[in-house]
């Protein structure tokens, strides 16, 4: 796209102006003024840490069809990049209110399609691997975009898709399910482990998926430090598997955990230094009343505290919870109701009502 001489250039406004302007842009006026010349895509990356918040980039292959969307980042001192939903190459055909531009982004031919009543845009891409990093990479760089979810349906075939994607970028967050028909082949498990063999995620990991083989081995990213592991119908996971686990928060369901794995796994962190463990939450068959007389445990009294900082606690406001203080001053909480267990540790002191 050229800018001719007799067009008032935009981008020759005064910083404090421009940042202003670009408060009410929306993200496809936004995509569209970064491909008027490299000048004008310059302006915003030099822009966007003044004015735009960064937007989410999320890849969702949850059912036969494969697509992803960029959709705003919750709270920020700026304004949202915006919603941007991006599909299949194809012509599509206009509705009312739409508008259809054909351009180029970072070598690949997309479609864009602006509908001005709903003030949204979906851009149409092809659906090959390395045009669709190519894609996503230029909202990386040019908008401050941040490869933050995954979601993958494990119950059609087309998973495989994401493999070379999730290989080429760390995402925040993983999400894999079985969601299909009954009648649906499920991987495998040699499958399953090529498919994880070279994932990486660094905040959250999601895996509710019942293994269709036995024998399922515990894959090596569900032991890497992370920021927190979710689990659901596992059956497969023992106490063996929990107490090698790194990750910040791990909530797990219908587990093999005994009693005296939990305790042994309460007994490690009140015997070590570690501040980075925030929460476990187990559920399964196994799990029976704990005896915390050896931790010195006193009455969990939540209306008796002051929070110092914001804390998610909602969970532990009972009268059923009990506190094990560790040598370093640290608190951590145990809940556990039947076969459901919590463990939460408080990364912020609090301070006694009972002492002031």
């Amino acid at each position: 796209m050229s800018e001719p001489d007799s067009v008032f250039k935009l981008r020759k406004l005064p910083f404090v102006v421009l940042r202003k302007v670009f408060q009410y842009l929306g993200p496809v006026e936004i995509l569209q003024f970064s491909m008027v010349s490299a000048v004008y895509r310059r302006t915003i990356i030099s822009l966007r840490s003044h004015c735009l918040n960064n937007g989410y980039i999320g890849i969702n292959n949850s059912s036969r069809l494969f697509h992803f969307e960029i959709w705003p980042k919750l709270g920020g001192p700026f304004r949202d990049f915006g919603h941007l939903k991006f599909r299949e190459f194809e012509y599509p055909k206009l509705k009312k209110y739409e508008t259809r531009s054909s351009f180029t982004l970072n070598g690949v031919k997309v479609i864009l399609v602006f509908s001005s009543k709903k003030n949204y845009g979906t851009l149409y891409i092809p659906s090959e691997t390395n045009k669709v990093l190519s894609v996503m990479q230029y909202f990386v760089e040019t908008f401050g975009c941040v490869y933050y979810k995954i979601d993958v349906n494990l119950a059609y075939g087309n998973y495989w898709e994401c493999g070379p994607l999730v290989e080429a970028v760390e995402f925040k967050t993983m999400s894999f399910h079985d969601c299909g028909p009954v009648s649906t082949r499920r991987p495998s498990n040699e499958e399953l482990y090529k498919v994880f063999k070279n994932l990486k995620v660094s905040k959250k990991l999601e895996f509710e998926f019942i293994p269709q083989e036995p024998g399922f081995k515990f894959l090596p990213l569900f032991q890497s430090e992370i920021g927190k592991i979710v689990l659901y119908g596992d059956d497969y996971v023992t106490g063996e598997m929990i107490l090698s686990m790194k990750a910040h928060e791990i909530d797990i369901s219908d587990c093999l955990v005994t009693t005296e794995d939990i305790m042994a796994f309460i007994t490690r962190w009140f015997n070590s230094e570690d501040r980075k463990f925030k929460k476990l939450e187990l559920s399964g068959k196994a799990i029976g009343p704990l005896d915390l007389t050896a931790f010195n445990a006193t009455k969990f009294e939540p209306m008796k505290r002051i929070m110092v900082g914001k804390e998610d606690w909602t969970t532990m406001e009972c009268e059923i919870g009990y506190d094990i203080k560790r040598a370093d001053g640290l608190v951590g909480s145990v809940l556990q109701d039947g076969t459901q267990f919590e463990f939460f540790v408080w990364q912020k002191k609090f301070i006694d009502k009972k002492r002031l």
